[in-house]
């Protein structure tokens, strides 16, 4: 729609942007009244979370190991202050369900304050809370052999 003058007046553009935009399909991509301050995706922070997933503690415990602090901090000096004893617990299959319990002594760096803990040669993860109960690296290699020859599960 042209005037004489070969110019679209302002009204006549709104009427034809609103027909235009009635006839595509957008939906539900593009909506008519956006929300001015709308949700923030992903994983919500603090309590909204859930309930983390963990493996069930062992009612068994096969060995038990020590974990001391075994190194420093690269920037320090000197050790940290030790602090108290964390359980985790590894599940390894070796001809029998072999369970391990690291006790891990953790504690505060006296200079800079971060937390520190030791770590043991057959510990598969430093996780202490969430990830307490672990899959040993012999049940690893050994699902990865399966996973390699059979293929993986559909």
């Amino acid at each position: 729609m042209f005037t004489k003058t070969g110019c679209q007046s302002p009204l006549q553009k709104l009427v034809e942007d609103a027909v235009r935009k009635r006839q595509r399909n957008t939906a539900p991509f593009s909506r008519d009244n956006p929300n001015r301050i709308p949700k923030q995706r992903g994983v919500k922070p603090g309590d909204q979370y859930g309930q983390q997933a963990t493996r069930p503690t062992p009612l068994k415990v096969d060995e038990q190991i020590a974990v001391p602090f075994a190194v420093l901090l690269p920037a320090l000096r000197e050790p940290g202050d030790p602090g108290d004893h964390q359980a985790q617990y590894q599940e390894d299959i070796v001809r029998v369900t072999l369970v391990r319990r690291f006790d891990v002594e953790v504690g505060v760096c006296a200079s800079c304050g971060r937390s520190v803990q030791g770590r043991h040669p057959l510990q598969t993860s430093d996780a202490l809370h969430v990830g307490q109960v672990q899959i040993g690296p012999e049940a690893l290699s050994l699902a990865a052999l399966w996973k390699q020859r059979d293929g993986p599960v559909p």
